[in-house]
């Protein structure tokens, strides 16, 4: 009997949830790869699709814009979404359901003519 429950203890001990510490804290920068909690979901940066945004220091007649594909994890439910520097991204698609919305909030670096932009120097900041 003792044997009996020293294994079941030892099989328990093994279900032990740990805490996620390779999210990031709401409201942190993360790089492409990172996931960082927003509300009750969290966010992996998973690429850029497009960056037009018009580059310091020189005069654009369109501010252009940056596109990302990003990983939501919510309810035990995985699903990508491309969001849009400064627009609200819904995911889900039930009229009166478990949607989720968020924010591509800042983006850095700053986008200069010198240089492009290495995929793993991105930064990337989300709201709710």
């Amino acid at each position: 009997m003792k044997q009996t429950a020293a294994a079941f203890a030892i099989l328990l001990a093994g279900c032990t949830t740990l805490p996620d510490t390779d999210v990031a804290a709401e409201g942190s920068f993360v790089a492409i790869g990172e996931a960082v909690r927003n509300g009750d979901a969290v966010l992996t940066p998973l690429r850029v699709g497009e960056d037009s945004r018009c580059p310091s220091g020189v005069q654009c007649v369109w501010q252009g814009r940056i596109t990302l594909l990003v990983e939501v994890e919510r309810s035990g439910e995985d699903r990508q979404a491309w969001v849009t520097l400064g627009q609200g991204t819904l995911v889900g698609e039930h009229p009166m359901g478990d949607n989720y919305a968020f924010t591509l909030e800042e983006v850095r670096p700053t986008k200069t003519a010198e240089a492009d932009i290495a995929p793993a120097e991105y930064l990337f900041r989300f709201g709710t």
